[in-house]
Parts: structure tokens; C-alpha cells; sequence
């Protein structure tokens, strides 16, 4: 119960930006859950930490951080912390740049969370697959954001409400469509503003 807590104020010290104090907080779960043997609980605290080293751009680390989890995941037989693992090494590719290793990594996550029926897992898959499909098939990066959407209203997620329709707004604007861009940007701040994420400068810099 004490490294779930632990866990749980990393989440919101991540939230709040605060990397410095999430990594504290998830090291210090982390290691609880290795001494009482609690291997799945290790596991995805390893996924939050590879998330944090995501964050500061510590792309190796984050690599290594979250194959760790993705061994533990896959030898205890854990098929929704093998799809996140999954999720998040994609996430860790597109970010490299290594645009066909990201669509496979999600594809693999995506393929686990709509066979064991995680919602909100193949949501947030859909959303990884709609970003790398932004740089080439438009239609097709809209058709995948929009089934996001869907699920993510279905579920109550307004986090990844929020996120689909800014990556709609981008379709839309590479579209030339200003005023669905303009619609989908403002109800996705309005959103973050409501359920207290920080809005990014961009948006406020022009007006959102």
C-alpha cells in the first residue's frame, strides 16, 4: 500500500512538472515493490520512470527503463503492462524518429489492448498511430484520431479527450481548414483548463 501511494504522488508530481520529486517518489516505490516481491508493481513503476526520463529527453534511458518493464511484463504473463510497455517504447521510436518501429510498437500494443477489451489502452494507441499517420496520410491520421475520440468520450478521459482534438486540430490545419482547427483547439484548452493541465504557451500565446 505504501509504494501504491508512492506511486500514485509520482503520477502528480509528474502532472505538476515536477521531475525531480516524481522520480524520488517512483524510486522509492520502486524499491518497495522489489522487496516484497511484488513484480508487477516494479514493472510499471519502471514504465513511470522510463516516462519521466522520456520527459527530460533521456531517450536511452527511457529506452532501457521501459524493455525492463517489458521483460517483467511478458515472463509474469501481464498483457496490459506488456501493451503499455509497448505503448511507450513507441512513443520513445517516433520520437527518434524511427517512424516504422513506432507504427510497429503500437500495432503490438494496440493488438493486446482490443484483445484483453482495455478501452482506454487502444485509445491512446490510436492516437500514437494518428501522429506518425499526420506525416503522410492525412485521412487516414484523421479516421484514427476521431476513433480515438469516440472511445475516449465513451470512457470519460477528458486528459485524452483533450489530446485527440489538438492533434485534430493539426490535421485540420495541415488540411487548410482553419476553422475546424481554430474549433478543435479551443475545446481541447477549455478541456486541460477545466480538469487543471497546464495549458502549453503556444495556445496561450495566441489567444486560446
Amino acid at each position: 500500500g505504501e509504494a501504491e501511494s508512492l506511486l500514485g504522488l509520482g503520477f502528480v508530481a509528474s502532472l505538476r512538472g515536477d521531475l525531480a520529486e516524481a522520480e524520488r517518489l517512483q524510486r522509492e516505490s520502486l524499491a518497495i515493490k522489489r522487496e516484497i516481491g511484488d513484480r508487477t508493481g516494479g514493472a510499471h513503476a519502471l514504465v513511470k520512470l522510463g516516462g519521466i526520463a522520456y520527459e527530460r529527453g533521456d531517450l536511452a534511458g527511457a529506452g532501457r527503463l521501459t524493455r525492463e518493464s517489458l521483460a517483467i511484463n511478458r515472463d509474469i504473463g501481464d498483457r496490459t503492462g506488456e501493451a503499455n510497455s509497448l505503448f511507450s517504447l513507441g512513443r520513445i521510436e517516433e520520437r527518434r524518429g524511427d517512424l516504422a518501429e513506432a507504427e510497429r510498437l503500437y500495432r503490438g500494443s494496440l493488438a493486446i489492448q482490443r484483445e484483453i477489451g482495455d478501452r482506454g489502452g487502444e485509445a491512446y494507441s490510436l492516437i500514437g498511430l494518428g501522429s506518425i499517420t499526420i506525416r503522410g496520410d492525412l485521412a487516414e491520421a484523421e479516421r484514427l484520431q476521431r476513433e480515438s475520440l469516440v472511445i475516449l468520450r465513451e470512457i470519460g478521459d477528458r486528459r485524452g479527450e483533450a489530446d485527440s482534438l489538438i492533434n485534430l486540430g493539426i490535421i485540420a490545419s495541415d488540411n487548410g481548414n482553419m476553422d475546424e482547427s481554430h474549433r478543435c483547439y479551443t475545446e481541447a484548452v477549455r478541456i486541460q483548463g477545466e480538469i487543471g493541465i497546464p495549458i502549453q504557451q503556444w495556445f496561450i500565446d495566441n489567444g486560446y
